[in-house]
């Protein structure tokens, strides 16, 4: 109890907890919970959250429990890693079966030239930045994750407009562009985008995948 009124557990997810603790029974020992939990910085952050009672012998009653976290975000942006990312995906598309979505994979352009001239503090600001602006352009109800070292994913739900993605994703491309123009040579940050779209080009997120890893590499040709 002093646990749950605690903040180390994020006040939105303390219903969530109690109720998988409350759930466990001899017959049923353990549960997972994806909950939000404080960090050494302050912040929450999502964690994958494996809880198993410890019962006493002779009474029958619980004694505590005994837990298994692991960080289910990415360490240097706070944005969904890959194995979660797959999985709210996964999710998402079973949840708007009936409704479009668009799946873009981005990739920041000539970053390890960035990482080399400039050095990695530098290179890790940037992409704190590049993280915090993709996910300031678009809904709450949108999920994005860093999926490589600079690369990014962003879901765009129950969206089937042409025009509105592709707008979408110019905002996204520019949001960021000016920040470090003066620092890194050629005009700053830029970044290309592959855009795959639900159900037309895959109806799983490795379809989806595979056809917008498809369309950024064409779309990086064009560039060149």
């Amino acid at each position: 109890k002093t646990l749950l009124r605690s903040s180390f557990i994020h006040e939105d997810d303390r219903a969530i907890v109690l109720k998988g603790l409350s759930g466990i029974t001899p017959k049923h020992p353990r549960c997972r919970m994806e909950i939000r939990l404080m960090t050494s910085g302050g912040g929450y952050e999502w964690f994958d959250v494996y809880a198993n009672a410890l019962w006493d012998a002779d009474s029958g009653s619980r004694l505590g429990y005994l837990g298994k976290l692991t960080n289910i975000n990415d360490p240097l942006t706070g944005l969904s890693n890959r194995k979660r990312i797959e999985e709210q995906i996964a999710q998402a598309l079973e949840d708007d079966k009936e409704n479009g979505a668009a799946f873009l994979f981005i990739d920041v352009d000539n970053f390890k030239a960035v990482n080399d001239t400039l050095g990695h503090m530098f290179g890790d600001e940037v992409l704190r930045h590049v993280a915090s602006e993709i996910r300031r352009k678009v809904r709450t109800s949108d999920i994005v994750g860093r999926v490589g070292g600079d690369e990014f994913i962003v879901f765009l739900r129950n969206i089937r407009s042409l025009d509105t993605i592709s707008k979408k994703a110019g905002e996204i491309c520019a949001a960021f562009k000016s920040k470090y123009s003066e620092a890194i040579p050629h005009g700053g940050i830029s970044c290309s985008v592959g855009i795959a779209l639900y159900p037309g080009d895959g109806a799983c997120y490795e379809d989806l995948m595979y056809k917008a890893d498809q369309a950024l590499y064409a779309a990086k040709e064009d560039e060149r």
